[in-house]
C-alpha cells in the first residue's frame, strides 16, 4: 500500500503545500517506507523525475542513503 505522502512525493510542482502539511503539521515521519520492499518518499519523487518533491524532501529530513529499507538506493 502507497501512503499519502509516498504519493505526494510524485506529483506535479503543486504538491508542496501537502508535503509540507503531512509532515510538519501531522507529523507524518518523512522516510516513512510502508510499503512492501520499503520504498520511502523520496525513492517515489526520485522515480518520478520530480527534483522539487526532491528537494523538499531532503530540507524536511529525508535520508538520501535511506530511499529503500533493504538497503539498495
Amino acid at each position: 500500500m502507497v501512503s499519502a505522502l509516498q504519493s505526494a512525493a510524485t506529483l506535479n510542482p503543486g504538491n508542496k503545500p501537502i508535503i509540507t502539511e503531512l509532515v510538519q503539521r501531522m507529523g507524518v515521519d518523512v522516510d516513512e517506507g510502508v510499503e512492501e520492499g520499503g520504498a520511502m518518499p523520496l525513492y517515489y519523487a526520485l522515480a518520478a523525475y520530480n527534483a522539487q518533491s526532491v528537494a523538499l524532501l531532503r530540507s524536511l529530513g529525508g535520508e538520501a542513503g535511506a530511499v529503500l529499507r533493504v538497503g539498495r538506493a
